[in-house]
């Protein structure tokens, strides 16, 4: 949907098309894009919880049936609280259309709103506040957890240094049982900075558009700012990839392993070739 937006921006009208057909399922399609992607993030913060503090439960959930179920529930969840929007008709607007492109803020959004603002506000509060306040509480609790964890394995790691050794498999039980709370330690801290930088980017480049949709006179706000906080909310985009592959170990060694395959991928013979070395052979 971007790049149909950054052709609003240089050409300064909508170029695809002089009625509002394009224009309104642009913004449908623009708005279903950035509401799917906070409900995928808002599964990931309930998977990362289960398997945190309830990784008993975890192959029960996210498996199988229900599994298949809360997939549908992400992609189909945005589009049917928008699509009113879509095929809605609102008597205080222009011919009763609510979307298009905005001839001000040179990108396609909410044109005139009167009847439907109220659920215009409960849309973006729905699907960009209270997701910020619960990834807020859920990796706040999260972190609350992992750091009694840490403070855990610490009190049993010195008990066991002062516990004197004494025999070879006492000893070897201990360095095993180190080498445990470090393992657990590192993916504690680990897990911690993704829980941050996960609702650090969210806040960032969501809330923005969130409150200055929802101040009184927001229509009277210059546009600029209307436009640099829509833009703000397509770089949440970047979260996925920094939160989830750049800082996980096992991300970044898979990434490794299918580029140096790619690129050290031997060269076959034509098989003309061999078939013609063949048949001189023989």
């Amino acid at each position: 949907m971007l790049p149909f937006n950054v052709a609003g921006y240089i050409m300064g009208e909508w170029p695809f098309g002089v009625d509002n057909v394009t224009s309104r399922l642009q913004q449908f399609s623009y708005f279903n894009c950035g509401y799917i992607s906070v409900s995928f993030l808002m599964v990931i913060t309930v998977n990362r919880f289960i398997g945190v503090i309830l990784p008993h439960n975890y192959n029960t959930i996210f498996r199988g049936k229900n599994l298949t179920i809360i997939l549908l529930i992400c992609w189909f969840i945005a589009p049917i609280f928008l699509l009113p929007f879509l095929v809605g008709y609102d008597s205080e607007c222009k011919d009763g259309i609510m979307t298009g492109f905005h001839p001000q803020q040179l990108v396609c959004t909410f044109i005139c709103l009167k009847s439907y603002r109220p659920y215009m506000e409960f849309t973006r509060v729905f699907f960009q506040l209270i997701p910020f306040a619960f990834m807020l509480a859920v990796y706040g609790f999260i972190f609350l957890n992992r750091i009694r964890s840490l403070k855990k394995t610490r009190r049993i790691s010195g008990h066991r240094s002062e516990v004197q050794i004494d025999s070879v498999s006492q000893e070897l039980s201990s360095m095993r049982g180190a080498q445990a709370t470090q393992r657990n330690q590192k993916a504690n801290k680990r897990l911690l900075k993704v829980s941050m930088v996960i609702c650090t980017g969210f806040a960032i480049t969501f809330l923005p558009s969130v409150f200055i949709n929802l101040l009184p006179n927001s229509t009277k706000i210059d546009v600029r700012y209307h436009m640099m906080c829509s833009n703000l909310t397509w770089l949440n985009s970047i979260i996925n990839p920094i939160a989830y592959a750049i800082l996980n170990p096992n991300f970044r060694t898979a990434y490794k392993r299918i580029i140096f395959k790619i690129i050290r991928r031997p060269q076959q013979p034509p098989i003309t070739e061999t078939r013609q070395t063949t048949h001189q052979l023989g």
